[in-house]
């Protein structure tokens, strides 16, 4: 999926940069605030989460990922906001347990590694980190299906790549 989004960036931006550099920029300022807004909701302290966000913002700016040609920086930009999408659908579960949050989590994880595996396979460890803290004192089976469904989402983009078989991909040899 990042591939593809590299291509149809080359095909509406074509070679002026300014777009690419434009979009990334505006790209990070969503995850930023997607990633203040999700630590306002878990501490409910907006000074926490401002610093955390300015932290986070700051340590972006000049980074390789910001060179849109040289790879893959659109895919993993835009696989961060999709990964703090999930982070912030699972906290919201934790704290009103509609069922539908919960779901909208599992598709932003399976998206997030959709789009750049390389990049956010170790998420699977925040995401379990985080069931595993917010739940903490409620330990039961719903803990337990939480965390098999997260890890079959990752075991089937591990192991199927379910985009391979969609969009056709073939390995020349």
């Amino acid at each position: 999926i990042a591939l593809l989004l590299e291509k149809y960036a080359w095909q509406i931006f074509g070679l002026n940069t300014i777009y690419y550099f434009l979009t990334v920029i505006i790209l990070y300022v969503t995850s930023s605030w997607l990633l203040f807004y999700f630590l306002k909701r878990l501490w409910g302290n907006a000074r926490i989460a401002f610093g955390g966000s300015v932290i986070f913002a700051a340590g972006f700016i000049g980074q390789d990922a910001m060179k849109m040609t040289m790879g893959d920086g659109l895919g993993t930009i835009v696989a961060l906001n999709v990964l703090l999408i999930s982070l912030l659908a699972l906290l919201i579960y934790h704290q009103n347990l509609h069922k539908l949050w919960f779901v909208c989590s599992l598709i932003a994880f399976f998206m997030t590694l959709e789009i750049a595996p390389q990049r956010t396979s170790s998420s699977i460890i925040i995401i379990l980190a985080l069931d595993l803290i917010l739940s903490w004192r409620k330990k039961n089976w719903a803990l337990f299906f939480r965390n098999i469904s997260f890890v079959l989402i990752f075991a089937v983009q591990y192991f199927l790549h379910p985009s391979v078989f969609l969009l056709k991909y073939q390995i020349n040899s």
